[in-house]
């Protein structure tokens, strides 16, 4: 039942946020799997807005602060103790503070200082905050990074490596999506969990088993980036694995299958421009169904972004016609789809691709016939 309800999280936030699929699912994998996010994108793209949605469904302690130049320790760590000083101990009172949170979001990550970068690189890293000289256990479960650039000082690398998966999240493509953007309304009714309820499932999530087959298939997966100059550390590998079990749990599944590697499109780039590349070897190696399923969207991605291109719309004959040869080569893409042999761990990903390129040919159908809904 408790699975359900995250379960049903996710489909409220996949509503609430266009063109934001992975993201969401992306980050509750990462909150299973007690594991951080980053996501890189410029400002508007709704990343805190996203996080802070996500995590007033779930109990707990969360804390969010933006980054500056200017920022202090004491922002994110408290300030020092003035009636611990009198008797010669440096303590931070940490009361609402990041060394209290379960889950936290921190907007301009690599804008802090070396002391603020340094601190926060042992709370996500160890789960420690040094007070007073001694290491303090701290409840985070998961961080969650915002920015709008790569980190720029070799100093940052380490941080930059904590951040387990990586999402590069762009303006809403869609102008369909963006008139739904625009119009929608917050709910009224939304979905929570207790804090105990997600430790449950991540007690749970840690029972997932990992066959030969899974490991067999991440070897395989890391000669063939390694072919390609794409070298993650041995680390990410390592942490990789909890986001398998988390994937898998999250399908209803005690055991993860090489398809939950899918998720690993997200881990095991560095650059944004590795990215394509990473997605596409990852779904080869590990399912070529998956892999055609997403050349398929990427087609139907091209063909729709040509269609709906407002310059093809200038001219209405011309834009009519792009627009009927557009539905053609659409309903070919859904028949490819169609003619794809689906699995039990496929045939969700199956449909959603489906259900997308219909999406698409029914926007350029509406344009073309002057239909607005």
């Amino acid at each position: 039942m408790t699975l359900q309800k995250l379960l049903q999280i996710e489909a409220e936030l996949r509503k609430a946020y266009f063109e934001r699929d992975d993201e969401v699912h992306g980050s509750i994998v990462a909150l299973l799997a007690r594991q951080h996010v980053l996501l890189l994108g410029p400002p508007g793209t709704a990343k805190s807005q996203l996080v802070e949605d996500l995590c007033a469904r779930i109990g707990g302690n969360y804390f969010s602060w933006l980054l500056t130049k200017f920022s202090t320790p004491e922002e994110l760590f408290g300030p020092i103790s003035l009636k611990a000083l009198e008797q010669d101990k440096y303590t931070r009172i940490i009361t609402g503070k990041l060394p209290e949170a379960h889950i936290a979001f921190i907007d301009e990550v690599w804008k802090g200082s070396s002391s603020i970068l340094n601190t926060l690189l042992r709370i996500v890293n160890e789960r420690k905050f040094d007070n007073n000289g001694a290491p303090v256990k701290v409840p985070l479960l998961s961080l969650f990074g915002a920015s709008n650039e790569l980190p720029e000082s070799g100093e940052l690398s380490a941080l930059y490596d904590r951040f387990l998966l990586r999402f590069m999240t762009q303006y809403i493509a869609s102008p369909q999506n963006f008139v739904n953007m625009l119009a929608s309304q917050p709910s009224l009714s939304n979905t929570v969990i207790m804090l105990q309820e997600l430790t449950t499932m991540q007690a749970e999530t840690e029972t997932v088993a990992l066959p030969d087959e899974v490991y067999i298939a991440l070897v395989n997966l890391r000669e063939v980036l390694k072919k390609e100059n794409i070298i993650a550390s041995d680390r990410r590998y390592k942490q990789a694995l909890s986001l398998i079990k988390a994937n898998a749990y999250l399908g209803g599944r005690a055991k993860a299958t090489p398809d939950d590697l899918a998720i690993l499109q997200h881990v095991l780039w560095s650059q944004p421009s590795e990215y394509k590349m990473v997605q596409k070897l990852v779904l080869t190696t590990v399912n070529p169904v998956l892999s055609k399923i997403q050349e398929l969207l990427d087609v139907a991605k091209e063909v729709y972004h040509q269609a709906m291109d407002p310059n093809a719309q200038k001219d209405k004959e011309a834009g009519n016609k792009i627009g009927f040869e557009a539905t053609v080569k659409l309903r070919r893409v859904q028949e490819d789809l169609g003619k794809l042999a689906a699995t039990p761990d496929t045939a969700k990903v199956l449909n959603n691709a489906r259900t997308k390129v219909k999406a698409y040919s029914d926007e350029i159908y509406n344009v073309i016939t002057g239909i607005r809904k």
